[in-house]
């Protein structure tokens, strides 16, 4: 039976060693901060919305497109108004000459100018102008329905990226707790062993417990780091562009009377 402990005991040892590789490995291949890297622009939400949509094509194409239709309905406007048609003609006769006892006459007319100036109202047209005019009303309210529609789907996604980091970084911190107060366990576990007042067993179920710990905190980066890599792209720059949000949801004291 005591053998037997032992092979399970070793096994157990060589899995926990195994487990301390792979969380090893894991966190060389993670990105490293750097002294020279550039400091986190930290951002607010208000700070971040207005970034979008500044950035954002959709925006821009929608805000166009309201130029275009304002555009086309002034143009159906002018339907209603009066038109005024000019015209300038110029006319010069060619000279010609006759011959009278031997006498040479020429006979030449004056250069003729003409202007005419006309100017037309339409009475009646079969509804045709006002319902190119109201078409062309329509076709700006559109424009401008879709803009804020454009507007605050993208101010939605701008915000569920923003939570979504804080969101993460709260599971990192809290995860980042358990790490420590496992460490802590494993401390004291081993300092239990060495007086013999616990079996070498709990040092190593102390320890598996710190391996998953360290495992979860390392997704709990791993999710951080797609968090603010959808965030910049909401915000339409690299991904890899380090920033920081402003934490919204810190609770605030009050008082009651």
């Amino acid at each position: 039976m005591v053998r037997q402990g032992k092979i399970s005991a070793d096994a157990h040892g060589a899995i926990k060693w195994l487990g301390t590789l792979v969380i090893c490995i894991t966190l060389s291949l993670l990105p490293q901060q750097t002294p020279a890297q550039e400091k986190e622009p930290v951002l607010t939400l208000e700070e971040s919305i207005q970034l979008a949509l500044e950035r954002n094509l959709e925006v821009q194409v929608a805000k166009e497109e309201i130029r275009f239709a304002r555009q086309g309905k002034n143009r159906a406007r002018t339907g209603f108004l009066p038109k005024v048609i000019a015209q300038y003609d110029y006319r010069r006769p060619s000279e010609t000459s006759t011959k009278i006892g031997g006498v040479t006459l020429r006979n030449s007319d004056k250069d003729q100018y003409r202007f005419t100036g006309t100017v037309e109202q339409p009475i009646f047209t079969g509804f045709e102008t006002l319902s190119n005019y109201q078409l062309a009303k329509l076709g700006l309210d559109v424009a401008q329905i879709q803009l804020q529609r454009t507007r605050l789907d993208l101010i939605l996604a701008v915000k569920e990226s923003y939570f979504e980091i804080l969101r993460a970084e709260k599971i990192s911190q809290v995860a980042e707790q358990s790490v420590r107060q496992l460490q802590e366990g494993v401390r004291v576990a081993q300092n239990f062993v060495q007086v013999g007042m616990r079996p070498k067993v709990d040092v190593l179920d102390a320890e598996t417990r710190l391996g998953e710990a360290e495992l979860q905190l390392i997704v709990a980066n791993n999710d951080t780091g797609v968090a603010k890599a959808r965030f910049n792209t909401v915000l339409r720059q690299p991904i890899d562009t380090p920033v920081a949000v402003v934490d919204v949801l810190t609770p605030q004291s009050y008082e009651t009377n």
